[in-house]
């Protein structure tokens, strides 16, 4: 048994309800010759378990439909192959056949809200069968395409870029030789000690999709989908690369049950003289309002709702009868023609050495919304005030240590901090706060707390 995040529960709920949406799933889990989505805070596991369910139901469905359809022709088709009736003849038939559809569509509609509401109702704990892998959260591998490298962790809400001089040395008697390393692994360790509920902190590769042909520690094989996860080794031999596979520190932090995810990546290296950091600011959000649909239908319904709902799936059956034989027609053609669009995939691919295996968006990003309360929203601010501040101080105690000057640095971070949300006159702007001298301490302590209660009750 296990306690599930709320993106986990209302994405497998939607899938056992949606067969569109199974299907959605269980065709991105397969896909050939393309990256794995980092779908950050849903388990992926128990996500396809339940399309697959999803999926094995519908097919009994429309097998069965299909049987009482291809019955009833049978009935009627009389004589080799001569229709001896009217229309009204067939009549009774039909409506037969329409009404014992819609009752089988009644049941397995009923039965699967049943089956959600004990599965995953009120974030109940999880029971599941099975091996699966589960740990999304933890690939280190991310192959892109297009423009954005850092794909699946939602939408940039900023960043910034330092260049200090190391040549401006306070106190020679100290200063050590370093290189961008040891920064980035000062930073991760004191964020990994930030009292937050759930933060993950390591380092990943982001590859563009066309130019991993001839790595093999990310592509084993041409006409197979990249790994998604590699040895620390892999990931420190890619570091301080300057073209189109670089590594980054990933911090991310989970909070409102996976409803809101803020990712900061960073990277740190050197050219000659000069120190470069980088960060940049990504959220994610809570799924869109249509998955609160699912709270709905959990609980015992009126008379008049099963009624109401009875007769729709009436007139669903008659539909059903038609679509159903065609689907089941089609589900048994269609495993030709997949073998048939691997076959000319596994061809592009090999003719192809600039071949894309990069994904440009993931589900979880495409299914999710804007910010949904007041609260998130200072939430995520103050997410990323404390993280920023633990960056900032880290990198300045690292170069004080070694004797480097830091006077520049620190100006620099009073002006980074003070970009949040702006009062003024009593009113608050959404964008940044700044309240004299001493407002990033007093906004970053008061977040602090925010985060951790929140943390707490959660």
């Amino acid at each position: 048994m296990k306690r599930i995040s709320e993106t986990t529960r209302y994405l497998s709920a939607h899938a056992a309800l949606d067969h569109g949406f199974a299907n959605n799933v269980i065709e991105r889990s397969k896909r050939l010759c393309k990256a794995h989505e980092p779908n950050y805070g849903v388990d992926m596991g128990i996500l396809l378990i339940e399309a697959k369910k999803s999926n094995e139901k519908f097919i009994k469905r429309n097998f069965l439909i299909s049987i009482i359809a291809f019955s009833f022709a049978i009935i009627a088709f009389k004589d080799f192959g001569r229709w001896h009736w009217s229309f009204w003849d067939a009549a009774p038939l039909l409506a037969l056949s329409c009404l014992i559809s819609g009752i089988i569509t009644f049941y397995y509609k009923i039965n699967s809200e049943k089956y959600v509401a004990g599965k995953f109702g009120d974030s109940r704990p999880y029971s599941f069968e099975g091996d699966y892998d589960s740990n999304e959260d933890n690939n280190n591998v991310v192959v892109y395409s297009g423009l954005n490298p850092f794909v699946g962790s939602g939408n940039n809400i900023g960043g910034w870029v330092l260049a200090i001089d190391l040549k401006k040395i306070n106190e020679p008697e100290k200063y050590v030789e370093f290189d961008g390393k040891e920064v980035e692994e000062a930073i991760i360790k004191s964020i990994s000690a930030i009292d937050i509920h759930k933060i993950f902190a390591y380092r990943t590769i982001f590859a563009e999709g066309k130019s991993i042909r001839g790595c093999s520690e990310i592509l084993a094989n041409p006409i197979v989908r990249p790994a998604k996860h590699v040895g620390d080794a892999v990931v420190n031999a890619f570091l301080n690369r300057k073209g189109s596979i670089r590594t980054y520190c990933q911090v991310r932090i989970h909070e409102w049950m996976d409803q809101l995810i803020v990712s900061i990546l960073f990277r740190s290296f050197r050219i000659g003289d000069k120190l470069v950091i980088e960060a940049n600011y990504f959220v994610l959000h809570g799924l869109s309002k249509k998955y609160e649909y699912i709270d709905k239908i959990i609980g015992r319904k009126r008379f008049t709702e099963l009624s109401s709902e009875f007769f729709a799936c009436l007139f669903l059956g008659a539909f059903n009868v038609v679509i159903s034989p065609l689907k089941t027609i089609m589900k048994i053609l269609g495993a030709f023609g997949e073998y048939k669009e691997k076959s000319e995939l596994e061809k592009e691919v090999k003719e192809n050495p600039l071949y894309d295996y990069g994904i440009k968006s993931t589900m979880r990003e495409e299914e999710s919304s804007g910010v949904k309360s007041y609260f998130q929203m200072i939430d995520r601010i103050g997410i990323v005030k404390i993280v920023e501040k633990e960056i900032l101080s880290t990198i300045v105690n690292f170069l004080e240590e070694r004797g480097v000057d830091t006077s520049e640095l620190k100006e620099r971070q009073t002006s980074i901090l003070n970009n949040g949300i702006i009062i003024s006159g009593g009113n608050v702007n959404a964008n940044g706060i700044v309240a004299g001298n001493n407002a990033s301490s007093t906004i970053v302590e008061g977040a602090r707390n925010l985060v951790g209660a929140g943390a707490n009750s959660k």
